[in-house]
């Protein structure tokens, strides 16, 4: 009889620490020189405003049926952006109004999908940012925040899936086991917060 194949989420891991290289983290630079979409900028824009609207309320809706007292650190919300098949997503991130990029993935046909926190106080400023994109231009003539804005192709209300990078399917909720979770540095202590509150095992090794 042939060996049962192992489970593909209990796998062994695979040690590093022998060929590990310490480094900064820094997103992935976008070379826009010389590339233009050839999009209607009127249309592509009033969509995508469109599409933030319909993904905020829906995403605010979802907050509301969440329990509150598993939210630690700052209040907001995901949302999850797409770019065209082949092509890079921007990196959609504003420091300043602690709007960020997290989780990319590749979708089934190529193209990369990434999940954006936005904090509620800063829902307005991205929502100006495509409004300007659409109506407005920069001194050379080109849209404004064009880097950031045109490359888009969707935007829709986040989920947890958008927040799963792994090639293998979203296990079942009802699965136990043992979860790798990646968050921002100066965010780690607010999951930890969240896994004892809800009661789940939190191992003391972690990687930065």
């Amino acid at each position: 009889m042939a060996d049962t194949p192992p489970d593909s989420h209990q796998l062994k891991h695979v040690r590093i620490e022998g060929r590990r290289l310490a480094g900064e983290y820094g997103p992935p630079r976008l070379d826009m020189s010389g590339v233009s979409s050839g999009r209607n900028r009127t249309l592509h824009g009033q969509r995508l405003i469109q599409e933030l609207a319909t993904s905020v309320a829906t995403a605010r809706e979802r907050l509301t049926a969440r329990d509150a007292a598993v939210s630690f650190g700052r209040s907001g919300l995901y949302l999850e952006v797409a770019g065209a098949e082949g092509e890079r997503l921007p990196d959609l991130t504003w420091s300043n109004k602690h709007i960020r990029m997290g989780a990319v993935r590749l979708s089934a046909t190529g193209a990369e999908v990434g999940a954006v926190f936005v904090p509620l106080e800063s829902i307005d400023f991205l929502s100006e940012q495509v409004r300007q994109y659409t109506e407005e231009d920069t001194p050379k003539g080109d849209p404004k925040h064009k880097p950031k804005i045109e490359p888009l192709e969707t935007i829709r209300p986040g989920t947890v899936e958008s927040l799963w990078t792994d090639q293998r399917p979203l296990p079942a909720a009802n699965a136990q086991m043992w979860w790798e979770c990646w968050t921002w540095r100066d965010r780690s202590e607010n999951l930890a917060k969240a896994a004892d509150w809800l009661n789940l095992r939190v191992s003391e090794r972690r990687l930065s």
